[in-house]
């Protein structure tokens, strides 16, 4: 599945795992995915990541993109609690689009804002519905 996620090809002897390492952009949308692929941590050099129009509950494996900078995750159903989600991700998560999603829970209570300071470069946040 991660072979189709990009447009590149892998090189003349290249291992599967530095192949999947060295891929930025990984386009799973439109796949009817109800879970994420097993070798998605593999893929540590991602920094774009495309999930929309999927069926996606749990993006827990997103945790080990430390490179990951945009996350297009809407039109799933997510069913995580919003703060427990910000938490797995990274300082380095610039974007997150979270429209038409089924997330558990948005508060705006005041624990519920501070799980996203660690997030020092989120310059946008779509959660609209």
């Amino acid at each position: 599945l991660l072979f189709h996620a990009t447009k590149q090809q892998p090189r003349t002897n290249e291992t599967l795992e530095d192949f999947l390492g060295r891929l930025t952009h990984l386009h799973l949308n439109s796949k009817k995915l109800s879970t994420l692929p097993g070798l998605l941590p593999l893929c540590r050099g991602t920094q774009v990541l495309y999930l929309y129009e999927n069926r996606l509950r749990d993006v827990e494996a997103i945790r080990w993109l430390h490179n990951i900078k945009t996350l297009y995750i809407q039109h799933n159903y997510l069913t995580v609690r919003f703060p427990i989600f910000i938490s797995c991700l990274f300082q380095t998560l610039r974007s997150i689009h979270l429209q038409q999603d089924y997330v558990k829970q948005i508060t705006i209570k005041q624990t519920d804002v501070e799980g996203l300071d660690t997030l020092v470069n989120l310059e946008k946040l779509n959660v609209s519905h």
